[in-house]
């Protein structure tokens, strides 16, 4: 079932609607999405852009899924200047935005604002961290940031490499792997030119490694279907492969291909693991993390783990 709903993918590239698909669930694949809604997702994000470039805000557009009927519900923005956000910040009280805060610790910083007649949220990031995963350094996201038009208007976005890298891990920290994703890092490969090596030594500095390869396994069986073969994916895949993680992680997903459907839910044995990335960094830089942080890594953990009730995949 899994493995016949990957051939959806082509079919989503060409602008198919999902609904002619025969997918099984669209709204939780992030493809529900209609014509008129994801082009009031562009409008805003035009108007949200236009308004930055005006500022002088250094940012970076980041978790931007550019698919056809991909569902967006935010604007999500990577602010790593402390200046930049500040005052983008204040600006954005005057007219009319109400802000606040994530509830949960690891994300002290993150701000949301909403307001009253705009339907999408703007997030904004301090740092390249998905619930206080780390996945990047500091300042690589943002000085690497290249210009691109988007729906008639310049904004600021990650290379190629940083974009599938950032989609991955945010796809990975929240536990869930949609068809919608994997279609835009597909997209995102057959249009680009990949540093390969640049993002396998980030998914190895970061333990991302079977997050990785695990996405790329799925999109390579796609991109072998549309007659694409690249000798550098398949030199990243047998690299990757050699983390025992990932092996286990294609191991569970091949015994369950045939009975499950799309979105895959990442096990929570991994999702466990994954809630101590951060002591596991601090631990191999030769930091210790403190008993704060271990205690706020724990809730972290149990948090992320009750979010689903069961294991899909």
């Amino acid at each position: 079932m899994m493995l016949k709903e990957l051939e959806a993918i082509p079919l989503l590239l060409d602008g198919l609607n999902p609904k002619e698909l025969k997918i099984a669930r669209l709204r939780t694949n992030k493809l529900s999405a209609s014509y008129n809604e994801k082009n009031s997702w562009l409008k805003s994000v035009a108007e949200v852009a236009t308004f930055l470039n005006d500022l002088g805000v250094e940012y970076v557009l980041v978790k931007y899924i550019d698919i056809p009927y991909a569902s967006m519900q935010d604007i999500d923005l990577l602010i790593e200047n402390e200046e930049s956000r500040h005052t983008l910040f204040s600006v954005l009280r005057k007219n009319g935005y109400t802000s606040c805060r994530s509830l949960f610790s690891p994300h002290p910083e993150k701000v949301e604002f909403t307001k009253f007649d705009h339907y999408f949220e703007i997030d904004i990031y301090p740092e390249p961290a998905w619930w206080k995963i780390t996945y990047a350094p500091a300042g690589l996201i943002s000085s690497a940031k290249i210009l691109k038009n988007v729906s008639g208007t310049e904004v600021f976005l990650p290379t190629a490499t940083h974009d599938i890298y950032i989609v991955i891990t945010h796809s990975y920290a929240h536990g869930t792997i949609t068809l919608a994703e994997l279609a835009h890092v597909a997209k995102t490969i057959l249009n680009n030119q990949i540093n390969w090596p640049h993002l396998t030594s980030l998914a190895k500095h970061y333990h991302f490694e079977h997050a990785v390869y695990i996405y790329l396994f799925l999109i390579g069986k796609v991109l072998m279907s549309m007659g694409y073969d690249n000798y550098e994916l398949r030199k990243v895949l047998n690299e990757l492969s050699h983390n025992f993680l990932s092996r286990r992680l294609r191991d569970t997903l091949l015994r369950n291909c045939s009975s499950k459907f799309f979105p895959i839910r990442i096990p929570l044995s991994f999702r466990f693991l994954s809630g101590f990335h951060e002591p596991l960094l601090l631990l191999t830089s030769g930091k210790n993390p403190t008993t704060r942080e271990l205690s706020t890594y724990w809730l972290l953990v149990q948090q992320k783990c009750s979010s689903f009730s069961k294991e899909i995949i």
